[in-house]
């Protein structure tokens, strides 16, 4: 970021403008050993996450204040898999018309063990649940909710 854009961001929140998007990191937590980054889970540190009341309580925050599009991040958001959910279908229903998320993908992992089918229609499922899920940010995720994992499709039905 170039120091230009900090000072009319700074502009923009002194004149009573809200950034348009909101970013929360609900989990420090990861599996991975990314050597790039500060939370991979072989760096010693104390681990946090945001409880599902403190992230609805942002989320009504900024809803309240016209915020349209939110991302969790983490560390792995996926870890906190149920929360994150939950958290999906309340910006969902504050009216949010963006929402985001990213994942390293550990679920994926391992596509020839058992269960592994089983394990991913449950995580699309539960996605396709939340009628909050948008393809190309316009139009609502029709079911079953479709998911590319190696190369194959699954259908949540």
């Amino acid at each position: 970021m170039n120091h230009f854009h900090r000072f009319n961001t700074l502009g923009h929140l002194a004149r009573g403008r809200v950034p348009g998007q909101l970013v929360i990191q609900i989990t420090d937590r990861c599996n991975a050993r990314c050597p790039q980054c500060g939370m991979r889970v072989s760096n010693a540190m104390a681990r946090h996450r945001l409880s599902l009341d403190q992230v609805n309580a942002m989320l009504e925050a900024a809803a309240a204040q016209g915020v349209k599009v939110v991302s969790f991040t983490g560390g792995e958001p996926f870890l906190v898999f149920d929360d994150l959910v939950a958290m999906i279908r309340h910006a969902g229903s504050l009216g949010m018309n963006f929402i985001r998320t990213g994942t390293n993908g550990f679920w994926l992992a391992r596509p020839k063990a058992p269960g592994f089918y089983d394990r991913v229609s449950r995580i699309a499922d539960q996605l396709a649940a939340s009628e909050t899920l948008r393809v190309d940010g316009k139009t609502k995720c029709p079911a079953p909710f479709l998911i590319a994992a190696t190369g194959r499709w699954f259908s949540s039905a």
